[in-house]
């Protein structure tokens, strides 16, 4: 979708050269992904296959596959051996898609392993940035995988609901719309 895409672009727009950076499996990460062809000098994590095939030919970005159960469907990499491989890694941002986000749930997503997987990036990271579309905000699903205060930014579209923006703005959240 459009805002897939410019949730994407300003992604993209924040990583810099010699960042360590975690792309989840999802859609817009996808579209992050697209975004870093002529990036140089990063380091792409990501338990995502098609986001790493996404990635192939980009001759300045190294990508870091952990290796997992694959979740058909989202075509995901998780459990234990994405974790333990995940363990020897410092992620400078990480990019996390989610199935909902409310300011008293944080970003929550709908698979147990893929939440656990989330939740151990979350906690190296050194700033968790939400890439959801507006089609999220104000829902929830299975399990939380980064509480509000784990959340430095949110990147969303336009139509993200304003009154839930100013809240997480509020509380230190920096939210861009794309």
């Amino acid at each position: 979708s459009q805002e897939k895409l410019s949730i994407g672009k300003a992604a993209a727009a924040m990583i810099q050269s010699g960042d360590i950076v975690f792309l989840d499996a999802g859609t817009t990460s996808l579209n992050i992904a697209r975004q870093l062809r002529q990036k140089v000098n990063i380091t792409i994590v990501t338990i995502g296959l098609r986001v790493a095939m996404e990635l192939e030919e980009a001759e300045g970005v190294t990508v870091v596959v952990p290796g997992g159960i694959m979740r058909r469907g989202s075509m995901s990499l998780l459990g234990d051996y994405a974790i333990n491989t995940l363990s020897l890694i410092h992620i400078n941002k990480a990019f996390m898609g989610a199935k909902g986000l409310t300011p008293a749930e944080g970003l929550t997503d709908v698979n147990a392993f893929e939440v656990a997987t989330k939740q151990f990036v979350v906690r190296r990271a050194d700033q968790v940035i939400g890439v959801v579309d507006h089609s999220k905000w104000g829902r929830v699903s299975f399990a939380t995988f980064a509480e509000t205060k784990q959340i430095s930014a949110i990147i969303s579209d336009t139509k993200a609901p304003p009154a839930m923006v100013e809240q997480l703005r509020s509380y230190g959240i920096q939210v861009e719309l794309a």
